[in-house]
């Protein structure tokens, strides 16, 4: 089913939707990529980035594991997200092209959408 639906994406000259879903640590990370995709692809037409609620993890640790039970350190995580919606033309050229331009700290997730 899965090969059968790529064959599908490749054929004819439909435009189609991608959108990004981008996590990181930073979102400096985040806005960097989006301004680097957004100056390559010329040919591509951007229709919005928004920005996802911030998810925060909170850790406890004790800092002496026999004595002083009150004594503890606080940590916490933050992760940021962010989604790009692009209409693009050449799927492979552009699909190429935001791997390569990939920067470490970043996890991305396709999802693509065909319309004519």
């Amino acid at each position: 089913m899965k090969l059968n639906h790529i064959k599908k994406l490749s054929q004819g000259n439909k435009n189609k939707n991608i959108t990004l879903l981008i996590k990181s640590y930073d979102s400096f990370l985040i806005d960097n990529y989006i301004k680097l995709i957004s100056n390559s692809n010329k040919n591509n037409i951007f229709l919005d980035t928004t920005n996802l609620p911030l998810n925060k993890s909170k850790y406890t640790v004790l800092r002496s594991p026999h004595i002083f039970n009150k004594s503890r350190e606080h940590y916490i995580s933050k992760t940021y997200k962010s989604q790009v919606n692009i209409i693009v033309k050449d799927y492979n050229d552009s699909f190429n092209r935001f791997y390569l331009q990939l920067l470490s700290g970043l996890e991305i997730k396709f999802k693509i959408n065909t319309f004519v």
